[in-house]
């Protein structure tokens, strides 16, 4: 399901995917766990995507384990990125590519858009039943999240972070953590 445009006070408006898994409308009554996807242009349809072509078929991926049993059934939710993803999707600025305004796309993800999917979707609502997904600034992005929204999200998909960015910052707040 497409949701486009999708309205927020904090960001640029952007398209929102949304995938159902098999069974979905049968059972009105069961409730599903929430995978969120950053870049979501490139997670669904090859012709969307930034490499024509190149997707993370995680649709077809998803349905196949799912009909494996491999995989609970699951809602899958693609945010697509916008000219601002290097803003977006970081929390600090680095002195050359700019950024650092994370702070204002973590509010849309969890004041107005996990909202919006716990309205729309039978979805469980727990930070158990939640992960966030991306890869490179995205699996940045997913990575601050989990780390800033501990109870929105108690999963966390960080794929070939962008760990480089403003001089590794994101590693020494990890590493602070630990202390």
């Amino acid at each position: 399901r497409t949701h486009a445009a999708f309205p927020s006070q904090h960001v640029p408006a952007r398209d929102v995917l949304v995938w159902l898994p098999p069974g979905y409308a049968k059972d009105t009554r069961q409730r599903y766990p929430v995978v969120v996807f950053h870049d979501g242009q490139n997670v669904f349809d090859g012709a969307t995507s930034f490499l024509p072509g190149q997707e993370w078929r995680a649709d077809e991926t998803a349905d196949r384990l799912i009909r494996e049993r491999r995989l609970p059934p699951c809602i899958l939710v693609a945010i697509a990125n916008t000219s601002a993803r290097r803003e977006e999707y970081t929390l600090e600025p680095d002195p050359r590519y700019g950024g650092g305004g994370s702070e204002r796309y973590m509010r849309f993800v969890v004041e107005e858009l996990l909202p919006f999917v716990d309205r729309t979707y039978r979805t469980r609502t727990t930070a158990v039943d939640r992960t966030v997904i991306g890869s490179s600034l995205g699996g940045l992005v997913s990575l601050d999240l989990a780390l800033r929204h501990p109870e929105t999200f108690g999963r966390a998909g960080v794929l070939s972070p962008a760990v480089w960015w403003s001089d590794r910052a994101v590693v020494r707040r990890v590493v602070a953590m630990g202390k």
